[in-house]
């Protein structure tokens, strides 16, 4: 999936935290910097690549953030790329835009926010109102995704806590009728290797449900890293049934007892 740089001041970061915790359960990968540079710190490389690597570039837009030239200096990049159409941005506005103190700011910033409002869709944030909040946010995100995930529920599978997510995508077409009749609901992500030929666990802690062709292009777009082939658990009929292959002695739609 892609990947979502989440641009914060350390004064917002337990609020940050929760969003990303929230995109996580929602399959949304993030990239946040852990560490605590003062606010007239400068960018290090670390962050600069983890900008350029996102697809999605979410500002978490406080007075905090306005006056760090560090937060400025990853915006600015994240604009850059923007232009280039490498990289989707989200202001994410922490307070309200006539609470952010804009004229505070340096003319050549002061513009750049200006022009930041008027050319891209913000998300407003209730800090008082978290769920609805952490809801907007990953609303926001998955407009512009093709699959879109919603979290559904929390399971447990052999003692450990997934969370379920249904996935939607519009119009699709995919060749994949031997799974119309499957009545699923995955409970976990089983994958096999080059060197270990059974089926092992997948290491994504998600179970995914959903109509037949949608759900395996939803499982495809996973990293997959170097598994061979990837099965999904059936747990009404206790099967296993193969969604990908690269192994030409197990054919796509094989099942398992």
């Amino acid at each position: 999936m892609p990947q979502a740089f989440l641009s914060h001041s350390t004064k917002d970061k337990q609020i940050v935290l929760k969003a990303r915790d929230h995109l996580h359960n929602s399959l949304v990968y993030t990239w946040i910097d852990q560490s605590n540079i003062p606010g007239g710190g400068r960018m290090i490389q670390s962050i600069m690549q983890g900008i350029s690597k996102s697809q999605y570039f979410l500002a978490f837009l406080s007075n905090d953030y306005l006056q760090s030239n560090w937060c400025f200096d990853e915006l600015e990049q994240a604009y850059a790329l923007h232009q280039d159409g490498k990289v989707a941005i989200i202001p994410i506005l922490l307070e309200s835009q006539d609470q952010l103190d804009l004229k505070s700011l340096s003319d050549p910033r002061r513009t750049f926010m200006e022009t930041l409002f008027k050319r891209i869709k913000y998300v407003e944030f209730d800090r008082y109102d978290l769920t609805k909040s952490l809801n907007n946010v990953a609303e926001a995100f998955w407009h512009n995704e093709l699959i879109r995930f919603e979290p559904i529920r929390m399971i447990k599978v052999n003692g450990t806590e997934l969370q379920v997510v249904e996935f939607k995508i519009p119009g699709s077409n995919l060749p994949v009728d031997f799974l119309r009749h499957w009545d699923l609901k995955i409970e976990d992500f089983i994958a096999t290797s080059v060197n270990e030929q059974k089926p092992i666990k997948f290491d994504v802690p998600v179970a995914l449900y959903g109509p037949g062709p949608n759900w395996l292009y939803a499982f495809l777009t996973l990293p997959f890293k170097n598994r061979n082939t990837v099965f999904v658990f059936n747990s009404r009929t206790s099967e296993y049934i193969c969604v990908y292959s690269k192994s030409a002695g197990i054919e796509l739609g094989k099942v398992l007892k």
